[in-house]
């Protein structure tokens, strides 16, 4: 049993070559993304810019998610784009 739990755990962390990928390089829109949310926390709430930012800020993220969770190099990273899209869908939608 635990060899099939070992076995499984591996082939959630490897891509097609056989390497463990969990984390990457930050390629740009994870980039544009951390960029547009720390000019978001710099700009005051009550200035029109906050919620220019918020937006684009939603759109880096649903970007970003919806590749990882359709081109992600192991199901973790595919899972993990899900993951990120359901909160920042749940968080639009609430």
């Amino acid at each position: 049993m635990l060899k099939h739990i070992k076995q499984y755990a591996t082939k959630i962390i490897k891509d097609s070559h056989g390497n463990v990928v969990i984390g990457q390089r930050p390629n740009a829109i994870l980039i544009i993304w951390a960029t547009l949310a720390l000019a978001r926390l710099l700009v005051p709430a009550s200035h029109s810019l906050h919620q220019g930012l918020g937006w684009a800020t939603l759109l880096a993220g649903l970007i970003w998610s919806g590749l990882e969770l359709t081109l992600g190099v192991n199901l973790f990273r595919r899972l993990l784009g899900g993951l990120i899209m359901i909160f920042l869908l749940s968080r639009f939608f609430t």
